[in-house]
């Protein structure tokens, strides 16, 4: 029996969202609905389409920015481009390594053939995301639901020892990451009841990553680790409502019942407590997150790419 494809369409107008299933409706397609960015990154994990198709002008996290997320967590699923002509030209030089585009006002003629290329060339396959989970890992995630998930991205040392601290009391289902982009992947894909996340990451710093959590309304309650008390680093991060404490990571090495504790009293989060965070986070205005207005977004910052390779911003 053929499958349903599945259809991910990314545009925060109801009646546009209708128009593109009406000129889709041949392909007899299963559709999934994204208002923003943020839902779109989401709803690309959790439905895994065939085909995304998104505006390139969308509130809070915008089209070019959600696929530049999909590119940096590897995660790529063919995109269609749907935008009004002058909309699309003004970020033309900055879509990430855009393969179809199909303006608004030729949508009848070129929309459903387009489509139909996608889905029906033989030949495509998903360039998939090369992180893997070992075999504790995804026992637990199958087997175990009613135990706390939570992920350590730090160093190879910090999360060897603080996931054996976490692994020897048997309350919860302990993942890892040793690189940013990693730990955005597993974040996003796994959604841990806590992250303990190294301000210093590889690929990706983890004050850029809890903004980019923070971005996509993620309910996740953060604990920064650094290696010394960092004043600066906490009044910058004091606005983001994930990030719940900062602790020093040789601390929680050494003091393995202080470390214990305080992992506890997190994870035994109040329901209360989990509905201000979603509330904290449905009311998200990302032009705040740099600072101000004035301040450049943080997906548009280049140097939040440049160490991709795969990323092409030109």
């Amino acid at each position: 029996m053929k499958r349903h494809r599945k259809i991910l369409l990314v545009e925060p107008e109801p009646r546009q969202v209708s128009r593109l299933k009406e000129l889709l409706a041949p392909l007899a397609a299963d559709f999934v609905w994204g208002k923003d960015g943020g839902e779109g990154v989401r709803y690309a994990f959790s439905h895994y389409p065939d085909l995304i198709l998104v505006n390139t002008k969308l509130p809070a996290v915008s089209g070019v920015q959600m696929v530049r997320l999909l590119n940096m967590m590897g995660l790529r699923i063919p995109t269609i481009f749907v935008a009004e002509q002058a909309e699309f030209l003004k970020y033309k030089t900055n879509l990430p390594q855009v393969e179809y585009s199909c303006w608004i006002s030729r949508m009848a003629e070129e929309l459903l053939p387009k489509a139909t290329e996608i889905l029906d060339d033989a030949e495509r396959s998903f360039r998939d995301v090369q992180y893997v989970m070992d075999a504790g890992e995804f026992l637990g995630l199958l087997s175990r639901h009613d135990r706390k998930k939570i992920l350590v991205a730090a160093d190879v040392q910090v999360v060897r020892n603080l996931c054996g601290q976490l692994e020897a009391n048997g309350y919860y289902e302990v993942y890892s990451a040793i690189d940013g982009r990693e730990a955005l992947f597993k974040a996003v894909a796994l959604q841990p009841d806590l992250l303990l996340l190294a301000h210093q990451l590889p690929t990706l710093d983890g004050d850029s990553l809890a903004r980019l959590l923070y971005i996509l309304g993620h309910p996740l309650p953060i604990v920064m680790l650094t290696l010394h008390q960092n004043p600066t680093l906490q009044e910058e991060m004091a606005h983001l409502e994930g990030v719940k404490d900062f602790w020093i990571s040789g601390q929680c090495m050494a003091d393995r019942r202080m470390f214990q504790d305080s992992v506890q009293k997190l994870v035994d989060l109040t329901e209360r407590d989990k509905e201000k965070l979603d509330k904290a986070y449905r009311e998200i205005d990302s032009m705040n997150l740099g600072g101000g207005s004035t301040s450049p977004d943080l997906m548009d910052d280049p140097t939040l790419f440049q160490e991709f390779e795969d990323i092409d911003l030109d």
